[in-house]
């Protein structure tokens, strides 16, 4: 079985590499409906300048501000998943034809709730072309490097100068936010949404296994579950060779994140939420029994019923309701304490 051969067959719930993606690059424009308005900004990190949505709530402020770190894969801002191709009419039948903008839906909640944010194109969306060039060198401390920009961007604004900073990161984004606090130790809080505490290659096996069984193919299942493993056993090693359009670098890298993603947050003293569905195909609710038996009381742990990996039902692409108050009042319990 070769890579290639494995890239035709999964391009839905891929932890390392995500589902298809689409642009949804929106201009400025006011929401007076709801209260708050969004203008494209931009920011440089490293030799890229990347762009994303500022998600102002009306009034004077200050007011709290989010910085929301993506999935893995090349996603946009909003975090936009198209429903189509691939297994998702086996995945996610009620889902079929539709888009979830997760990320879009959470920065409209928290604005309408006093909240600004920042959403941002990864820089491996925006700059495809310049990325894939020196793909056997991408890193994902490249890609953290690109989130601690947008922190320091958002900083820098005068209007959010003293304002709390808050971080939400989604799957593999989960592991950056230890890294991002150590080197910004002014951010007030950080929440997982749907993060890996177990080992990524065993995840990452066990993930293809387990499409493959719920589509009803379980010898399929179990070989390209056994290649994974294989291959990224040598990367362990110090080998390897490209798998899914990563080099062995960034699969090293990222499995080294993973390994220490535990441990890295007990070393973390500010407040925590941790959110997690359980129907999610690729995080499993162990994820999420790990964190919760090994933090201490500075984490806050939530599991929500029916939501999938995009914090939504397996009918409705739209962010849960439930999960949003969650995240909410939970910032808003954290301003209160901050100031």
């Amino acid at each position: 079985m070769t890579a290639s051969s494995l890239a035709r067959i999964f391009k839905i719930c891929l932890l390392v590499f995500g589902p298809i993606f689409l642009s949804n690059t929106s201009c400025a424009h006011r929401n007076d409906a709801i209260g708050y308005s969004e203008d494209t900004v931009s920011f440089q990190s490293s030799t890229f300048r990347l762009v994303g949505t500022l998600t102002v709530p009306d009034g004077n402020g200050p007011f709290p501000v989010a910085v929301l770190i993506h999935g893995s894969g090349p996603e946009d801002r909003d975090e936009t998943i198209s429903y189509k191709g691939a297994n998702a009419e086996c995945l996610f039948p009620g889902l079929v034809g539709k888009e979830s903008k997760p990320f879009k839906d959470i920065t409209h909640a928290l604005a309408a709730h006093g909240i600004a944010s920042l959403r941002f194109d990864k820089r491996v969306f925006t700059y495809k072309i310049a990325v894939s060039m020196r793909i056997a060198d991408l890193s994902p401390y490249d890609e953290m490097g690109d989130v601690i920009a947008a922190v320091d961007y958002v900083r820098s604004l005068p209007a959010f100068r003293n304002s709390p900073i808050i971080l939400i990161g989604h799957s593999q984004g989960v592991h950056f936010l230890p890294y991002v606090v150590k080197a910004r130790p002014f951010i007030a809080g950080a929440v997982s949404m749907a993060g890996l505490a177990r080992p990524m290659d065993t995840t990452f096996a066990e993930q293809i296994r387990n499409i493959f069984f719920h589509c009803g193919d379980s010898s399929k299942g179990e070989l390209q579950s056994n290649y994974i493993l294989q291959a990224l056993y040598k990367v362990r090693q110090g080998g390897g060779t490209p798998l899914m359009g990563a080099y062995p670098k960034y699969w090293r890298e990222a499995i080294n994140m993973a390994d220490s993603a535990v441990r890295n947050f007990q070393s973390l003293h500010i407040p925590l939420l941790f959110l997690q569905g359980d129907s999610d195909l690729n995080v499993s609710v162990e994820n999420f029994r790990i964190y919760q038996s090994k933090l201490g009381p500075n984490a806050k742990m939530v599991l929500f019923p029916g939501l999938n990996h995009q914090f939504c039902t397996m009918q409705d692409p739209s962010v849960s309701n439930d999960a949003l108050n969650v995240l909410v009042n939970w910032i808003l319990t954290l301003e209160k304490k901050v100031h």
